[in-house]
């Protein structure tokens, strides 16, 4: 294979016959290369040629089931690797990876850690790091290892059936964990977090003091399956003050309405909130509790609410831009267009959606009203 000189950017996809990527006499054409993207190259079991490449940054592997492991790649800022069967070993010593500050892996079966590597081995400049379906991966030993990132501000880790008891603490502005079976505690010392998302967990996470970081400007909680979550007026919310969004999907199983108050007797959510989602309650009969003092309020959406008939007037004459209502037929009867009751109240908001089952089962129609 021959390239021209001075070239910046490769993507080779479906190659299926390409074992390695090019001989050492084309490395010499190569010196400028700063993006290679590899695609489901069935055969290719080698990568030895990258390791010569002063210039390259960014490195994209995915569906190559034949390649086993990676060389040194000492220039390298971003590094995504995604099913790769076969490929076992990751070189997360500092003198390999020096300079990356992004890395995603995902559906990795094989892939694991270097029984040598320890926290005082590993690089310090990840800032962002994924985690996604890797049964195999020592998540104990690359999150004790990432413990000691100072730069790492992005965490997502989904699909990890560890017993995972401590978390990264360092400077994180995005906490996201999906599917993790057997997290059952947050870490302290969350200063500076921003965004914490926690979707279909099986565990009531929970912070060891009971409170959220008072830095929080978005939180998502999908409650997992058989999941009862806490009452949400001992959650704390109302004292976020940099809170914005707010979504909560399930965790109330049994639930027709929310205390009137929180834990101090005031609202149970802050009035800084711009954008609210709720939904997967099936005996929810109000919301007046819940969407009390939210003067600030410009996105609803209610979701799967099948018993919810009534919204607060309160929570509709707010300078809502957007109202969502999905799956609530109840609501639905009162929002239609110059025929229900609610729909003087709503007929200014900017965009109104409606969405419900049609007569026929699996069908779903959408109903879309924009004002002038």
């Amino acid at each position: 294979m021959q390239f021209p000189s001075g070239l910046e950017r490769i993507t080779l996809r479906e190659c299926h016959q390409l074992k390695n990527l090019w001989g050492s006499s084309n490395t010499v054409n190569l010196v400028q290369l700063k993006s290679l993207v590899v695609s489901n190259c069935s055969r290719l079991s080698s990568l030895e040629e990258l390791g010569v490449l002063p210039m390259l940054k960014y490195l994209k592997i995915e569906s190559c089931s034949a390649l086993q492991s990676l060389p040194t790649l000492s220039g390298l800022n971003i590094l995504r690797i995604s099913s790769c069967s076969a490929l076992s070993c990751l070189p997360m010593d500092k003198l390999l990876l020096p300079q990356l500050r992004n890395l995603g892996i995902r559906h990795c079966q094989k892939l694991n850690l270097p029984r040598e590597i320890v926290i005082e081995d590993t690089s310090t400049s990840i800032e962002s790091l994924e985690i996604v379906g890797c049964p195999c991966l020592n998540l104990r030993t690359m999150l004790g290892s990432v413990y000691s990132f100072a730069s790492l501000r992005f965490l997502d880790i989904r699909d990890c059936d560890y017993d995972l008891d401590q978390l990264p603490t360092p400077s994180l502005k995005c906490l996201s964990l999906c599917r993790c079976k057997n997290v059952s505690y947050l870490p302290s010392g969350l200063g500076r977090l921003r965004s914490l998302l926690l979707y279909s967990c099986s565990s009531p996470l929970l912070f060891p003091q009971g409170d959220f970081p008072p830095t929080l400007k978005f939180l998502d909680i999908e409650a997992g399956e058989n999941l009862q979550l806490k009452p949400l007026s001992e959650w704390g919310l109302n004292r976020l003050t940099f809170l914005e969004r707010f979504y909560i999907r399930g965790g109330y199983p049994e639930l027709e309405s929310f205390s009137g108050s929180g834990d101090d007797g005031l609202a149970l959510l802050p009035p800084t909130l711009r954008s609210v989602a709720i939904g997967d309650l099936p005996n929810l009969k109000s919301l007046s509790a819940f969407l009390r003092g939210l003067t600030a309020l410009r996105y609803l959406h209610i979701f799967e609410c099948p018993k919810l008939g009534s919204l607060p007037k309160e929570s509709l004459r707010n300078p809502l831009q957007t109202l969502v209502i999905n799956k609530c037929p109840l609501l639905q009867k009162r929002c239609l267009m110059d025929r229900g009751d609610y729909w003087p109240m709503i007929e200014d908001i900017p965009c109104v959606e409606i969405r419900s089952d049609g007569i026929r089962s699996g069908s779903m129609h959408f109903f879309s009203y924009h004002s002038d």
